[in-house]
Order: C-alpha cells, then structure tokens, then sequence
C-alpha cells in the first residue's frame, strides 16, 4: 500500500543508492580484495610489521567464515551425518535411498 499523497515523509528522499557510488563501492570492493590478496601472497619474510599486523587481522578475521566447521560436514562428535527427505522430494530429484550410511 502507498503513502498518501499529501505524505511528506519521504520530502528529499533520493530514493537510495546512485549509479556512482554503486560503481565507486565496487571499485573500493575490487582493490581491498586485490590487496588482501597481495598481503596473503607475500612471504611472512618480506611483510613490514604494518603489513604484519593487517596480515594478522585479515586471517583472523576471514578464519570464521573461510575455514570450514566440523558440524557444517559431519554429525555430533564428528559422526556420520545423516539427512532424510520425502519419498516425494527423493522420486522427483532421483535420490537414491539407502537405509544405512554405509550401504551406496
């Protein structure tokens, strides 16, 4: 539903994001990455102790999400994880069904 013509709430609004400053984001996007990318590829031997400490950060901070976790691949205590869909869903996809982990 619209707001009312008489609505002035959004007065000024320019309506969100420009082309430009969607350009100027992934221009910023493109050369952060080719830095990161710099900065991971450089012998530890070679960094200055500024470039060491962004080095640090950039792998601590990319740890939580680049780094996969054990119960994303595996079950509780690592065992086999074991998922079950619909006869329905495993006819229409051709899943094959098995009625233990082992057995393919």
């Amino acid at each position: 539903m619209s707001a009312p013509r008489e609505n002035q709430n959004a007065a000024g609004n320019s309506g969100g994001k420009t082309l430009n400053d969607r350009k100027l984001a992934a221009e910023v996007r493109t050369l952060s990455l080719q830095k990161i990318k710099a900065l991971l590829e450089m012998p530890e031997v070679k960094m200055k102790q500024d470039d060491y400490e962004l080095y640090k950060a950039i792998l601590i901070r990319l740890a939580g999400t680049v780094l996969p976790r054990l119960e994303e691949h595996s079950g509780p205590d690592g065992e086999t994880l074991i998922i079950q869909v619909s006869e329905q869903i495993a006819k229409k996809n051709d899943i094959n069904p098995s009625t233990s982990p082992d057995s393919k």
